[in-house]
C-alpha cells in the first residue's frame, strides 16, 4: 500500500488547497527482515478543496424513527497483519485482543517477510515445480498463529512494502505464476508439509498501480494477473480470486482512474471475470468511503462484472500535520465509526482495517488498532462496538426527517455530523450504531416499531475515549460530541 505523511499542497493557479493523501513506508534496512515504516512521499488528492468540517444542526432535538428491514449487515471485521507482532522483537502478541474485538479475517499483508512470495519463493529463476525452491518457514509460523486463533486468513498473494519483487521477463512471470499456485497449495491443501485449511479468498497482489509494489510498467502487471488468476481458478475452482488492491490515488485523482478502467478492460477482453475487486482508502471524510465504493461498483458494471464482490482491503483515517487526533486522539473513534457506517450504507462485501498492530512503540501515530505494546487505541475500542453490532444480520431503515441526515452520503456540500445505522438481531432485538463527528452534543428520541422492554446504551467518547454503559429509562437520549454509541433495544 502507499502510506501516509501529511503535506498540504498549495495550488497557486487555482488559489485553493488540495486535500492530502499521505503516505508512510517501512525502512528497508534488510530486505529479508521485518522492519518498521518511516515517513514517505506525498500524492495530490482528487478534490481541490480544504477538507470538510461537519455542520451543526439547527434542531435542538431530533427523532430517530426505526422502520422496516431494507437489506443485510455485513460483518466488516477484517484487519491487516497480526495477531503476532511485527517490527520490534519485543512487540506484543494481540491474539486475545483480536478475539475480544471480534476480528474475523486477517489479510496476510505487511508482515514484512513472512507470507511474502519473495521470501517463500526467494529465487524467481528457480524451478517452481521443485519443492526445494521454497522456504515457507517464516510464513508457516504466522499462518499457524492466524488459524490456531480461530481467524480466517485472507491471502494477499504478493509482497510487503519492503519486499516487492516483480518478474523481468516472460519466463520469470511464468515462474511466479506457478509459484503462486504452489504457495496456495501449501497453505490450503497441505503440499510440501503445509496446512489443510479452508480460507475462501486469494487477492492477487497489492497496489500494482503504486511503483513501490510494482516497480515497473503498470501494464506489465496485467498479463501476470491474468495468467495467475486463470491458473488459480483452474486448480482451485472453489476459491474466490480477485484483486489487485488499487491504491487510493486511482480513485481520488481523475486521470489515475484510467488505471482501473484499463485493467478491467484487459480482463474483459480475455473473458476473465474476477470474483472480487479490491481497493484502498485513507480519508477523514466518511463520504469518500461511500463514494469510492460506488465508483468501483460503476466501473465493475461497465466492464461487465456487475455481480463481483467489492473489497476494501485497506482503510484508515489520514494522519494530519501536527496532530494525531484522527489516529490516537478524540476524533479517531467517531470518524472511524462514521466511515464504517458509510461502508455499510454502500453495501460493500468485505473491509480490512489497516492495520491491527503497530510496529514501533515510538511511532504512536502509526496505523495500528493497538500500540506496539498491545494497548488499545481508539480504533480498537470502536472495533468492539462494530463487532457487537455485527450480531445483526438485517439492516433496518432509520429516518430523522432531516434531509442532510437521511440522504445518502455525499463528497461535496455539507458533511453531516451524525451517522446512524440500524439493524436487527431478531424482530424483537434492535441495534443502533451512532457516531457524532460534530462539535455539539445531539439530543434524540427513539421512535420504535413497538413498546420497549429495555434500552441499553454503551458510549465511547471524550475524554480519552472513556466507555460508559447504562440502562435508559426513557427513549430520549443524547450523544456527546465526538462520541459513538451502541444502543440495544429489546421490544416487548
Amino acid at each position: 500500500m502507499i502510506k501516509k505523511t501529511p503535506i498540504l499542497l498549495l495550488t497557486l493557479l487555482c488559489g485553493i488547497f488540495l486535500s492530502d493523501i499521505t503516505y508512510g513506508q517501512p525502512r528497508n534496512l534488510n530486505r529479508r527482515s521485518e522492519n518498521t515504516r518511516q515517513a514517505g512521499q506525498q500524492k495530490p488528492a482528487r478534490r481541490f478543496q480544504v477538507a470538510r468540517e461537519p455542520v451543526t444542526l439547527n434542531e435542538s432535538e431530533i427523532t430517530l424513527a426505526i422502520g422496516e428491514t431494507i437489506g443485510s449487515i455485513k460483518p466488516l471485521l477484517g484487519v491487516n497483519a497480526g495477531p503476532v507482532p511485527s517490527g520490534e522483537p519485543n512487540n506484543a502478541d494481540v491474539t486475545a485482543a483480536y478475539r475480544n474485538c471480534g476480528v474475523t479475517l486477517v489479510r496476510t499483508h505487511d508482515f514484512y517477510g513472512p507470507l511474502d512470495l519473495s521470501v517463500s519463493y526467494p529465487d524467481i529463476n528457480a524451478d517452481p515445480a521443485n519443492p526445494a525452491s521454497y522456504d515457507f518457514s517464516a510464513g508457516d509460523k504466522v499462518f499457524a498463529a492466524i488459524i490456531n486463533a480461530g481467524f480466517e486468513p485472507y491471502i494477499r498473494l504478493g509482497d510487503s512494502y519492503n519486499n516487492a519483487r516483480i518478474p523481468a521477463n516472460g519466463q520469470q512471470r511464468k515462474n511466479l505464476e506457478q509459484a503462486g499456485c504452489e504457495f496456495i497449495r501449501h497453505y490450503r491443501s497441505g503440499a510440501n508439509n503445509g496446512f489443510t485449511s479452508n480460507f475462501r479468498y486469494v487477492e492477487i497482489w497489492n497496489e500494482p498501480d503504486n511503483k513501490q509494489f510494482w516497480p515497473g510498467n503498470y501494464k506489465d502487471f496485467f498479463p501476470y494477473f491474468a495468467q495467475t488468476f486463470a491458473a488459480l481458478k483452474q486448480q482451485f475452482p472453489d476459491l474466490k480470486v480477485g484483486g489487485p488492491g488499487f491504491v487510493v490515488a486511482s480513485y481520488k485523482i481523475p486521470q489515475a482512474r484510467e488505471n482501473v478502467r484499463t485493467f478491467l478492460a484487459y480482463l474483459k477482453e480475455r473473458n476473465l471475470k474476477p470474483d472480487f475487486i479490491s481497493f484502498h482508502i485513507y480519508s477523514n471524510d466518511p463520504g469518500e468511503y461511500y463514494d469510492e465504493v460506488l465508483f468501483y461498483r460503476r466501473e465493475a458494471q461497465n466492464a461487465g462484472f456487475a455481480d463481483c464482490e467489492l473489497h476494501m482491503t485497506e482503510w484508515n483515517t489520514e494522519e494530519r500535520r501536527n496532530t494525531n487526533s484522527f489516529r490516537t486522539g478524540d476524533k479517531a473513534a467517531a470518524h472511524l465509526t462514521a466511515s464504517w457506517i458509510a461502508m455499510q450504507e454502500a453495501a460493500i462485501d468485505a473491509a480490512f482495517f489497516y492495520r491491527g498492530t503497530d510496529t514501533n512503540i515510538n511511532q504512536p501515530q502509526f496505523y495500528g488498532m493497538f500500540y506496539a505494546d498491545g494497548r488499545e487505541k481508539p480504533a480498537a475500542k470502536a472495533f468492539k462496538l462494530w463487532g457487537e453490532f455485527s450480531a445483526c444480520s438485517r439492516k433496518r431503515a432509520v429516518k430523522t426527517g432531516i434531509r442532510l441526515l437521511d440522504d445518502a452520503p455525499q463528497i461535496d456540500g455539507e458533511l453531516k455530523p451524525l451517522w446512524i445505522l440500524a439493524g436487527e438481531e431478531s424482530p424483537k432485538k434492535l441495534f443502533l450504531l451512532l457516531s457524532n463527528i460534530g462539535s455539539k452534543e445531539i439530543h434524540y428520541t427513539l421512535q420504535l416499531p413497538g413498546p420497549s422492554r429495555s434500552i441499553w446504551v454503551t458510549e465511547i467518547g471524550p475524554p480519552n475515549d472513556t466507555k460508559t454503559s447504562y440502562t435508559a429509562d426513557t427513549p430520549t437520549l443524547l450523544i456527546k460530541s465526538l462520541a459513538i454509541q451502541l444502543v440495544k433495544i429489546e421490544l416487548e
